[in-house]
């Protein structure tokens, strides 16, 4: 989709891109043979949260997986230690952890991971087109945090990649994308304020009847009353993220980082809900320039994840979609200096909190309350935003002159 094929690229070589893609491969390969049964090694990823919530709706007991004693305490058993993992999925996604346990936990993981991975590789090089090695080298950290842990982040980003194709063909079957989102809206409302503030009103129909049918769907496979599980416990997450019951240092939300430097949580949320309305202003804003669509459209996508207290470093890939949309508008503005702050920001946003993690393991205690660790995710992804804003102003021509005048 990416019409710009010329645009010289600002990091990586294929070289690089494809050590990417391996390395990201023999992690999951890896992962999937170290824990080849649900806990073995008394090990419990993400994975195994979707893999528990699959079994216990196997079971007939998919209303407690959304109680926090039941969920919590099976995980719990598998590890050998207090573990935190609550389940806070619609019951859309229910039905895709069901469906992952149809095979053995190894197998299953190693399928979901490595198919959702090779789907986003695809989606993100159709989208992002000679980009697509910087993309990849940019979103390194989010890709190893997602494939280690076997997170649902390529499926986000697989979907957000289909609504993006779809925006840019003007197609409204790309509702049929922002609807299944629903299995993370919060991760899609940057998508779905563009789609308001830009008339496409087909495609919002589309999305809420893609919500309707598989609300309809969920219902009638689990009950009804698998939605006021559902709604106890997002109530539940809510309160043990005010409380810092969650490993916050992983989080790249303003909430997350003002509450691990100590800011009252109830300020925090404050302030967060702040950023969301800068987030969606930039939105509204990029929408009412003069902009190519992929350029209004990466913005969004990077936008967006500033709306949401509860964003992770695995969600990023989603991030890397519209960053590689805008990659070749930036390749003409940006300088030495302002690659080498592209490439920081962006790292931070997406790795910090593995780092945090391989630096201060004494300090991430979350069961007993706020983490000590601190959270900077957050600070690189408002400072990408402001770098991409502030360079996408400016004049591409002074950009060059300025960029020859710094090698010379």
């Amino acid at each position: 989709m990416n019409n710009r094929p010329n645009a010289p690229a600002l990091f990586a070589s294929p070289l690089i891109g494809g050590g990417v893609v391996a390395l990201c491969l023999v992690l999951i390969v890896i992962m999937a043979i170290q824990v080849p049964t649900l806990g073995a090694g008394n090990t419990v990823l993400d994975f195994d949260a979707f893999y528990i919530a699959g079994q216990m709706g196997h079971e007939g007991q998919i209303v407690a997986t959304y109680d926090k004693v039941a969920m919590l305490g099976r995980q719990s058993a598998l590890a050998g230690q207090e573990i935190w993992m609550p389940w806070t999925y619609p019951p859309q996604f229910d039905l895709v952890s069901m469906a992952l346990t149809w095979l053995p936990r190894g197998l299953s993981y190693l399928l979901f991971t490595a198919g959702t991975f090779i789907a986003y590789l695809l989606v993100l090089r159709r989208l992002v087109g000679p980009s697509l090695n910087d993309a990849l080298f940019l979103g390194l950290p989010a890709f190893l945090i997602t494939a280690a842990v076997g997170q649902n982040g390529f499926l986000t980003g697989v979907l957000m990649g289909l609504f993006a194709l779809g925006w840019l063909g003007q197609s409204s079957r790309a509702g049929v994308a922002l609807g299944l989102m629903v299995i993370k809206p919060h991760l899609a409302l940057g998508s779905g304020i563009l789609a308001v503030v830009s008339g496409r009103w087909r495609l919002v129909a589309v999305t809420f009847a893609v919500i309707g049918l598989t609300s309809a769907a969920a219902t009638a496979i689990l009950g009804p009353a698998v939605w006021r599980a559902f709604l106890d416990g997002t109530a539940t997450a809510a309160e043990g993220l005010k409380q810092g019951y969650y490993p916050l240092y992983r989080m790249t939300s303003l909430y997350a980082m003002l509450a691990t430097f100590g800011v009252n949580t109830s300020l925090a949320l404050v302030l967060q809900a702040v950023a969301a309305l800068v987030s969606a202003g930039t939105i509204i804003i990029a929408s009412r320039l003069r902009w190519p669509a992929a350029r209004v459209l990466g913005v969004t996508l990077i936008a967006s994840m500033g709306i949401s207290p509860y964003n992770y470093d695995y969600d990023m890939p989603i991030l890397i979609l519209g960053l590689g949309l805008l990659l070749p508008d930036l390749s003409d503005r940006l300088g030495q200096w302002g690659r080498r702050a592209l490439f920081a920001f962006t790292w931070l946003c997406c790795g910090w909190g593995q780092y945090a993690a391989l630096t201060g393991r004494e300090h991430l205690a979350t069961i007993k309350g706020i983490d000590t660790a601190i959270s900077l995710g957050a600070l690189g992804h408002i400072a990408l935003l402001v770098l991409v804003w502030r360079t996408l102003l400016s004049n591409p021509d002074a950009a060059r002159g300025r960029a020859a005048a710094q090698v010379a």
